[in-house]
């Protein structure tokens, strides 16, 4: 059992560590198309190494997360299109790529049996369910306000992750066995800096969280012609100052995308509008596409 605890907090310390790593490459590559896909790419090649290290296959495993990562974000940008958020649901589907690309690793080396594939996948795949259902839960936040929202949002993306990653982490330990008592530099390094790092972010979080009111903003880029959208009125616009400040800088080609917090009232009176249409929502994804004179543009609303 003390084993199985010590792979579940390296699972869990590595994917925060490799989150709080992604994260941070979002705050400096935001606005630029790919962002998403480089999220997901940093965030699971450095659970992909930090995992890997435990069993000296740090190389193996980053390769894998690299692939993860960069094929479940190409996915879940391009062809789910989903709300332009990184937050929640987009991180999970490259843990099951992960799963299922480390599974397909250990048949091809012959390193698994009927018994030990099948532990993998319900205890591997029992992770991204429930971090599904935690996720799920953020969408609570609305129904409260002052503190609370902000403080949902944090614990139910921590616990899905500490979820995925110690439970993929077990998973592993099934199909590879014990790690190997080999110690270098490098993996005690790395262990006790992803230590540090996830520390230093949930006490961050937790504290922007304890702070934080209840914000919300937009997300709006320019898109081709959808085949569901609301047309909004140039002059109508006029009644949310934010919201046609972001349109008419995309237009007049000073930013590519808008993202940022803007008033409550504003927000909510936006939403209102478009949720009044029937054709708003693409397919409950959450986001909205309009057309405002002759152009397109997809608006994802977020809370924090």
């Amino acid at each position: 059992m003390e084993s199985l605890r010590k792979y579940f907090s390296h699972g869990a310390v590595g994917l925060i560590f490799g989150q709080t790593i992604g994260l941070f490459i979002s705050t400096l590559f935001m606005g630029i198309k790919i962002m998403p896909i480089l999220v997901f790419t940093v965030a699971w090649s450095i659970f992909g190494f930090y995992t890997g290290l435990l069993w000296n296959k740090g190389l193996k495993f980053g390769a894998i997360g690299i692939i993860s990562g960069t094929l479940g974000g190409l996915i879940w940008y391009y062809l789910i299109n989903p709300p332009s958020s990184i937050w929640g649901f987009g991180f999970i589907l490259p843990g099951f790529l992960f799963g299922l690309f480390s599974l397909i690793s250990a048949i091809l080396i012959n390193k698994i049996n009927i018994k030990n594939a099948i532990l993998f996948i319900g205890i591997a795949f029992s992770g991204i369910i429930i971090s599904i259902l935690l996720n799920y839960s953020s969408t609570l936040k609305d129904k409260f306000t002052g503190v609370m929202p902000p403080l949902i949002g944090f614990f139910s993306f921590l616990t899905s992750m500490i979820t995925l990653g110690g439970l993929i982490c077990i998973g592993l330990y099934y199909i590879l066995g014990s790690s190997s008592a080999n110690e270098n530099r490098l993996k005690n390094t790395f262990t006790k800096l992803g230590k540090i790092v996830s520390v230093i972010w949930i006490l961050f979080m937790f504290a922007f969280a304890l702070g934080a009111s209840h914000d919300a903003g937009y997300f709006i880029k320019k898109v081709n012609e959808p085949e569901f959208f609301v047309v909004v009125d140039a002059g109508e616009i006029d009644r949310y100052p934010y919201f046609a400040k972001a349109i008419n800088d995309i237009e007049k080609g000073r930013i590519i995308e808008y993202s940022g917090a803007v008033p409550r009232e504003e927000w909510r009176a936006l939403m209102t509008l478009l949720d009044d249409q029937k054709k708003c929502r693409s397919i409950g994804k959450g986001n909205c596409f309009v057309k405002i004179n002759n152009s397109f543009y997809e608006i994802s609303f977020w809370t924090a």
